[in-house]
């Protein structure tokens, strides 16, 4: 212990030295490499009693249900039982982008134990106790000294928990370590933090022997990166920077599967990453990283990428003509996938031994029973059924071996960190179920040990309740440009390859549902609904939805792109949506067409309201009131694609994250939400427990102003035109726009969190010109009066819209 001492003085002088006052964070450490170890828990199946599609899945006290993988972790408590992390190296620096935590945030496919240790050091002036407030959502543990001086193992998933207590510090310099311990299982916030409870600032250092000027130079460069356009269609991609690197440095930016390392001069704002062309169509994350002297540092950028050399040009005019053009965009548009290889089986092609590896990845991974496995063994279901006399018989027994193994439902056995319960998940497993178990009726399935015919018969029953619900309530995730897709996978595999009658009708009055939901939601092509259930890789990505293809296929509106499921399952189909729903699909008039529902088991009220020129919809989700999830409460488009708008309470200050709720997706807290005609407002009262674990202290607009043709911003009201299309936006706190990069001009901020914004839409014919629509806004500004936002519309005269009361923190 002396020795660690006198190290950590004797360095230093040239460390980083910091402090940190009341409220304030420690934020930067030396930490180690996070340590994934594979966890390997007893093979033992779910209790769920009660279990019907649509049920909760929270348990009595409101907390997620966990698997009997996870409680054999948490039963185990091998972190809990660990000591003081002798052997381990912290020693790279940790330098927070966006954040005041340490933060491992990540996606596990498969289960593990996951760990990761951090180090400061910290003087004082005589012995004291330094009152703290510890925050994690797995476990961590604190020792000063070597010696353990708090624990905190809440371990619940994704659900941030505080403790306050209190550390005994020595007088001098005292040495302080942090492990931090979650059971990683899909998507994990795998953080902590420590904020200073005490009225005295404190001293921190790192022992760092790397030229610390030079390390937050390069570190400053990278946190005020940003790409030059959110949406690359043609050109150069060119990563700014407001910031210029002060010295020559090499940064590596990782894009898809393409990495580039690239020589920044010094002096230079910008570095070329190279040409849109060189990847293919999708949403990428642009990670740039560098480093200095042994210490790395990393930024994350994201941006839509679609080549005009991939875009498809020509709009056959039948649906049967457009399959077609869709088999051949596949097989010649997008990467190698195994995918593309059922679209050369459906040409007659068995191309394996070109797609070998990515069909034994695809096998690999649902042998090995990975998140979303679920949605590839539909798809290795469609290969034995549909295209099984092209293949050879050893291709045949190595498909069916991991179909006959694999976990169809959480009452079987298993260990894995597959997810059963949201809606798009279980259809596709008792999909899977239904056809594995026809498919080999006589076959004793080595997981369940059930006959397929037993399997067939055990996933009808749910098949048939999942459907009728949502053709009685519609969809829990409402309108969701991700998850439907995933529905549908479903409904046209038992559509096509189910020998049952009864699925198969029902699936296809399901399929037409769905198109009757686009239909209405359809913004030229686009799903513009506000929606259940979101990811910033649609939001800053309206040409990739996974969607668009759908919506081209049975209109010719939208576009094809590299979101393959389940265009190419409808492709080989003989579905066609029903021609009724063309015109509201394809609306081009002037006057409004408008649509009220009320969608899924919790019946959430949605609103659209379109016209040719723009489109704005909104919904009143359950959790208003409360913290958030991944919902898109408002949302709107003027013209057409490139200019999506909407609000939201950031779930966490890291712009690219992986938070659901994130930056862009979903909200950390949720307001209530009022649509009349095209004025919508959103009103945030939230109590001051709510608002302590708010990690966003404002509230913002995504509007990339770079794609309008005028823009007007004052203290409270903004005005965008795009075309003919209008939209006045108010915000009850004031109104300013980002300089900062990634999103320089891209969002309008409002402080604080509880307020209230008023949002409205037109378009010329309603409204006149643009500067008559601005002159009668400034002059009409919401008021509040007696519990109600009062808004004097220029159409409609006067409109009331309820605003939040306080809520109570439970």
């Amino acid at each position: 212990m002396a020795g660690r001492k006198a190290e950590a003085a004797a360095m230093q002088s040239k460390g980083l030295n910091y402090t940190v006052k009341k409220g304030e964070y420690v934020s930067n450490w030396l930490t180690s490499d996070v340590i994934e170890i594979p966890f390997e828990a007893g093979m033992v199946p779910t209790v769920f009693e009660n279990y019907h599609p649509g049920a909760s899945v929270k348990r009595a006290d409101g907390k997620e249900r966990t698997s009997p993988a996870k409680d054999e972790f948490l039963e185990r408590g091998d972190f809990k039982k660990s000591g003081y992390p002798e052997n381990i190296a912290m020693d790279r620096l940790y330098y927070p982008f966006q954040t005041k935590k340490v933060d491992f945030s990540d996606f596990w496919s498969f289960p593990h134990d996951i760990r990761f240790y951090a180090r400061v050091y910290v003087n004082c002036r005589t012995d004291c106790t330094w009152r703290v407030e510890l925050s994690t959502c797995g476990g961590m543990k604190v020792w000063v000294q070597g010696r353990e001086e708090a624990s905190f193992f809440p371990y619940e998933s994704n659900i941030e928990a505080r403790q306050e207590t209190e550390l005994f510090l020595r007088a001098g310099t005292n040495e302080i370590v942090v492990g931090c311990s979650n059971y990683g299982e899909r998507n994990i916030i795998f953080n902590f933090g420590i904020k200073n409870l005490s009225e005295e600032k404190l001293e921190f250092f790192l022992p760092v022997s790397a030229d610390i000027r030079a390390v937050q130079s390069v570190h400053r460069s990278l946190a005020s990166m940003y790409l030059d356009r959110l949406t690359y269609e043609e050109g150069r991609i060119t990563i700014c920077t407001d910031y210029p690197f002060e010295k020559d440095t090499v940064i590596e930016v990782k894009a898809g599967d393409v990495k580039k390392r690239k020589e920044v001069k010094a002096g230079s704002g910008e570095v070329i990453w190279g040409d849109t062309d060189e990847l293919p169509i999708g949403y990428y994350e642009f990670t740039v990283c560098s480093e200095v002297e042994g210490v790395s540092l990393s930024a994350a950028l994201g941006a839509e990428v679609f080549p005009k050399r991939l875009e498809y040009r020509v709009t056959p005019d039948t649906v049967e003509e457009r399959k077609k053009a869709a088999l051949d965009f596949i097989i010649s548009s997008t990467p190698k996938s195994f995918e593309q290889y059922i679209a050369h089986l459906a040409r007659g092609q068995n191309l394996y031994e070109e797609y070998r590896g990515c069909c034994e990845e695809y096998v690999e991974f649902v042998r090995r029973r990975g998140d979303c496995s679920d949605f590839r063994v539909v798809k290795l279901l469609w290969v034995l059924i549909k295209f099984g006399h092209l293949l050879t018989e050893e291709q045949r027994a190595y498909f069916r071996e991991v179909c006959i193994g694999f976990r169809y439902w959480f009452d079987e056995p298993g260990n894995d960190a597959m997810w059963f319960f949201s809606e798009n998940h279980a259809l596709c497993f008792h999909t899977a179920q239904m056809l594995a178990g026809e498919l080999y009726p006589e076959e004793i399935f080595t997981n369940s040990g059930f006959t397929g015919r037993e399997q067939s018969a055990r996933a009808k029953k749910l098949i048939v309740e999942w459907l009728q619900k949502l053709l009685d309530f519609g969809y829990n995730e409402w309108n969701s440009p991700c998850y439907i897709p995933v529905d549908m996978l479903s409904y046209v595999s038992l559509l096509i390859l189910c020998r049952d009658e009864e699925v198969k009708e029902l699936a296809g009055r399901a399929l037409d549902y769905t198109y009757e939901i686009f239909a209405e939601n359809s913004f030229h092509g686009l799903l513009a609904g506000a929606c259940g259930r979101i990811y910033t890789k649609e939001l800053l990505a309206n040409k990739n939805l996974e969607t668009n293809p759908l919506m081209w296929l049975a209109w010719g509106e939208g576009c094809l792109n590299g979101r393959v499921d389940p265009l190419i399952f409808l492709a080989l189909s003989d579905y066609q949506p029903p021609e009724k729903l063309e015109e509201a699909a394809c609306w081009n008039k002037e006057k409004p067409f408008t649509v009220q529902r009320l969608q899924g088991t919790m019946e959430v009220p949605t609103t659209i309201y379109k016209t040719k020129d723009y489109s704005i919809a909104s919904c009143v989700t359950p959790r208003t009131g409360g913290p958030g999830s991944q919902e898109l409460l408002m949302n709107v488009f003027l013209k057409d694609y490139r200019s999506r708008i909407w609000i939201n309470h950031p779930g966490e200050r890291k712009i690219f994250g992986i938070r659901r709720p994130g930056y862009f997706n979903g909200n950390g807290l949720t307001p209530l939400v009022s649509q009349q005609k095209n004025v919508v407002a959103l009103s945030y009262q939230f109590c001051d427990k709510l608002l302590d674990y708010a990690e966003a202290d404002f509230t913002h607009m995504f509007c990339d102003m770079s794609v309008c043709d005028e823009t007007e911003v004052g203290e409270h009201w903004a005005f965008l035109r795009r075309g003919d299309a209008y939209l006045a936006v108010y915000a009850q706190n004031g109104l300013s726009v980002n300089r900062k990069p990634p999103l320089t001009e891209k969002e309008l901020l409002s402080p604080g969190i509880n307020t209230n914004w008023l949002v409205k839409a037109a378009s010329r014919s309603e409204a006149g010109d643009f500067k008559s629509f601005i002159a009668w806004h400034l002059a009409h500004t919401p008021v509040k009066e007696k519990g109600k936002l009062v808004f004097r519309d220029m159409s409609y005269g006067r409109m009331e819209f309820e605003t939040m009361k306080e809520t109570v923190y439970a």
